[in-house]
């Protein structure tokens, strides 16, 4: 499995430093680092890499909102027992305009479906009514990388091989801004390669929601799809 160390010494390469002793740039403090970065950049572009969550997650009692597990970026997919569909605020208002009202007095354990909400919570409904939490699979977006600075270099980069060179690139880039000067402006190009790579690789990964980039704006972060009627 690629570590971030294996992707550092490529970025010293580009950057012409010695990989055993480098003297301008600190690995440590800065070559990981910038890998981290561009790992970031990488899974909001293409929303990469998911992971179902093997773990069980405990869907909270009398709310609709629940935190999100940890270490995830975005909710995907939620199960159990059977699919539990997706709905943006929306399709939620057209299809039940009171769906924010139930019955407190009548015990339910059945969930009809989710949304999302925010960064660090998504909602479900109807809520849980009961002395219990209802159990449930979750398929997530995950931070690529979840260990706090400073990096040791021994952090997994779980990623395909398609996305290597791209991570590279930017870390090289992101290096150069300590040079300034010429050096930064001829590694502008080795950034707009590391974009261009992004936009190639996000539009394999249509089906997984929003979480959509362009090299003008980014990724979008909204709460509901905006759909032309």
């Amino acid at each position: 499995m690629t570590q971030i160390s294996d992707l550092a010494n490529l970025v010293l390469d580009q950057l012409e430093e010695e990989r055993t002793d480098p003297i301008f740039w600190n690995l440590q403090n800065e070559i990981y680092p910038f890998l981290v970065e561009a790992m970031n950049m990488a899974t909001l572009a293409t929303g990469e890499p998911q992971i179902r969550q093997s773990v069980p997650f405990a869907i909270q009692p009398g709310s609709f909102f629940q935190a999100m597990p940890p270490n995830a970026l975005a909710l995907l997919r939620m199960d159990g027992p059977g699919y539990i569909r997706k709905y943006s605020w929306w399709e939620l208002d057209k299809l039940d305009p009171g769906w924010e009202s139930y019955d407190t007095s009548v015990p339910s354990t059945k969930i009809q479906g989710w949304f999302p909400f925010g960064f660090n919570k998504f909602g479900i409904f109807p809520p849980v009514v009961g002395s219990g939490p209802v159990t449930v699979y979750l398929t997530v977006v995950q931070f690529p990388v979840y260990e706090s600075r400073p990096y040791t270099g021994a952090e997994s980069v779980d990623y395909q091989q398609e996305y290597m060179d791209a991570l590279v690139d930017y870390a090289s880039h992101a290096a150069r801004i300590k040079e300034g000067g010429q050096e930064l402006l001829s590694s502008l190009a080795v950034l707009d390669r590391f974009l261009n790579k992004m936009e190639e690789l996000s539009k394999f990964a249509t089906r997984k929601g929003s979480l959509r980039f362009t090299k003008t704006v980014g990724v979008a972060a909204k709460q509901t799809d905006v759909e032309q009627r």
